[in-house]
């Protein structure tokens, strides 16, 4: 699965290069997978999340 990620993501990257813009500063929380590309390295498990957050995402990022 996370070498289909990668695919997409190179793919998409390629495509849309004109743009996207790489950051000096990455939004919080995420990490630079390639210029103008920011995800999360992994997913908090739900209760951990709640724990900390006091609730839970609602939806593939979270709330951030």
């Amino acid at each position: 699965m996370e070498i289909k990620v990668k695919h997409s993501i190179a793919v998409l990257s390629n495509l849309l290069h004109d743009d996207l813009q790489a950051l000096t500063k990455y939004p919080f929380g995420l990490i630079r997978i390639r210029d103008g590309t920011y995800g999360v390295r992994f997913a908090p498990h739900e209760q951990d999340e709640k724990s900390e957050l006091e609730t839970a995402s609602k939806s593939s990022t979270g709330e951030l």
